[in-house]
């Protein structure tokens, strides 16, 4: 877990350990791939975990991967998630999540899969970066979401609370 914050863990011992072999089309043989050829990836999906998402997995920069889909989690997605500078996929998909979808979550420039289906969320959906190419489909199921990708937001949701009129 050090390196996903540092990278700094040598890894010299782990270069001769074969992560899974597979045929070599090419050289009539078989190839060992290395565990350090995998982005580094955390799958807890489908584990029946419950409670809420720590905000400490936001300390995990070199995290490419964070998969927490089909489970019970519960409140909020932390704000500290936009840490994870190197996430390239985040699925918190069919969970118990609520609130809103944290706007610093576009600061994750790396970021080209994002899934939030089937949980309860709601409020706007964050605009800016790369969450335009993120397809409607990552966010159905949560019918309080409103934005570009879903229903349209009332006019209250559009204007931020410091500009709105009262």
């Amino acid at each position: 877990m050090e390196s996903l914050i540092s990278r700094n863990i040598s890894f010299d011992e782990a270069t001769a350990f074969p992560f899974f072999i597979k045929r070599n089309q090419s050289a009539g043989g078989m190839q060992y791939n290395q565990i350090l050829n995998f982005p580094p990836s955390l799958d807890f999906s489908n584990n029946m975990l419950t409670g809420q998402i720590p905000p400490e997995l936001g300390n995990l920069k070199q995290l490419h991967r964070l998969d927490l889909k089909r489970n019970s989690i519960s409140g909020s997605i932390p704000s500290e998630l936009a840490g994870m500078r190197s996430l390239e996929i985040l699925d918190l998909s069919h969970n118990n999540l609520s609130g809103v979808i944290s706007p610093s979550l576009i600061n994750l420039s790396f970021l080209s899969k994002f899934n939030v289906t089937y949980n309860n969320l709601s409020g706007k959906i964050p605009q800016g970066g790369q969450w335009s190419t993120f397809p409607n489909t990552s966010f159905e199921g949560n019918k309080d979401l409103c934005g570009d990708y879903s229903n349209p937001c009332s006019r209250s949701e559009r204007i931020p609370l410091e500009w709105s009129l009262v």
